[in-house]
């Protein structure tokens, strides 16, 4: 639908009527949006932060381990690490980890791609610190 939508453009975006106040509206959320402050601890591990002033706190790690560092020997390796948090840990095991998740009203969500894997929970700011 898209693809026949954007197939059905006569004229390029920048003469469309409304085209400009769609892009200064971006450019407007871009220009009031808070930077991120980059933070880098005595290990060497860098935290990136940004205030937002919304409900929910997002903490999350983002490592050099995507597809693009595999070869013939671990293919798949990167999807298949990503998948093993789910599966809990020598404190807690899956249902465990699922449970006091619940209980703090946090996601727990990751994800692998060509780059990196990111593993990150989304919870309430009230419970950032459990």
């Amino acid at each position: 639908m898209a693809l026949r939508f954007a197939s059905g453009l006569k004229k390029p975006l920048g003469q469309i009527r409304h085209a400009s106040a769609i892009a200064a509206t971006a450019q407007d959320v871009l220009a009031t949006s808070n930077k991120a402050t980059l933070t880098e601890l005595k290990n060497g591990f860098r935290v990136a932060s940004v205030e937002n002033n919304r409900p929910l706190t997002t903490i999350g790690v983002w490592i050099d381990a995507g597809s693009r560092y595999e070869n013939g020997e671990n293919n798949g390796i990167s999807s298949f690490a990503e998948h093993l948090v789910y599966h809990g840990s020598s404190s807690r095991n899956r249902s465990q980890l699922e449970l006091d998740l619940a209980k703090l009203g946090a996601r727990l969500n990751s994800y692998t791609s060509r780059e990196h894997t990111a593993y990150f929970v989304q919870v309430p700011n009230g419970e950032v610190e459990k």
